[in-house]
């Protein structure tokens, strides 16, 4: 659960909309803003909720891709990483030039157990944002995670099986039960 946890983390501190909740930039609806402020404070529920209705109302395509890539943050930290991977898809179909959202969808993907693509997208925030600290301890996460799933298929050389040889004939030996008398 630690892993889940350090996901949540990285990805709710990447809502992409000023999280202050008591202003709002001109023309981004207040749902957008007070639902980043939400999701930045950890109340997932209430931040996607609020992010719902704040897309509803969302004039710009720079704000829709923005409050698409909070709501998948807030997804994230919901568990709902399908959802959440739908949603970054969209914010990138949008613009494809914000770090935050590669992120956000590295963060579902490792939800998801896909953990090389997590790392190819990691990676390409990283091209947009090489100094972020945040790509930086996501992909952390996803290495450790590699590296588990590497370790967990190696078997300890005194685990193996050692079978027989089958005999010279290449058939595989036979056990004779005796006839019932």
């Amino acid at each position: 659960m630690k892993l889940v946890g350090l996901l949540i983390l990285a990805a709710s501190c990447l809502v992409a909309i000023q999280a202050d909740a008591s202003t709002s930039t001109v023309g981004t609806p207040a749902g957008l803003t007070q639902g980043a402020a939400a999701i930045s404070a950890g109340d997932y529920h209430r931040g996607v909720e609020l992010t719902l209705q704040g897309l509803a109302e969302v004039p710009g395509a720079r704000d829709r891709a923005a409050g698409l890539s909070n709501l998948c943050a807030g997804l994230v930290g919901l568990r709902e990483y399908a959802e959440a991977l739908r949603r970054c898809d969209q914010s990138l179909a949008i613009n494809d030039n914000n770090w935050r959202t590669w992120n956000n969808r590295a963060a579902a993907l490792l939800g998801l157990g896909l953990v090389s693509r997590a790392i190819a997208d990691v990676e390409r925030g990283l091209a947009i944002n090489p100094d972020s600290q945040t790509l930086q301890l996501t992909l952390q996460i996803a290495r450790s995670r590699l590296e588990d799933r590497q370790r967990q298929r190696r078997v300890p050389v005194d685990r193996i099986v050692h079978r027989p040889k089958p005999p010279a004939s290449g058939y595989a030996a036979t056990v004779d039960h005796p006839a019932p008398a």
